[in-house]
């Protein structure tokens, strides 16, 4: 999970293999987001914007399968 204090904003993440399926909790996401955000002394989270996705395929022949959105 990245994210900055200073800007207010936390990013959840996840990694997924090659052949692996990712199942996306997004209450448990925001669980961890809130948790976050106490620890850096704010009462809460919210949500807002979308998703960003970011895929690399690294080894075989090599480069990058996909790029974010």
């Amino acid at each position: 999970m990245g994210g900055s204090s200073s800007d207010r904003v936390v990013q959840p993440s996840y990694e997924v293999g090659q052949f692996e399926i990712a199942l996306l909790d997004y209450q448990e996401a925001m669980t961890l987001a809130k948790q976050r955000c106490e620890t850096w002394s704010y009462a809460g989270a919210q949500a807002f914007g979308g998703a960003t996705r970011q895929c690399k395929q690294l080894g075989g022949y090599g480069g990058v399968a996909c790029g974010g959105q």
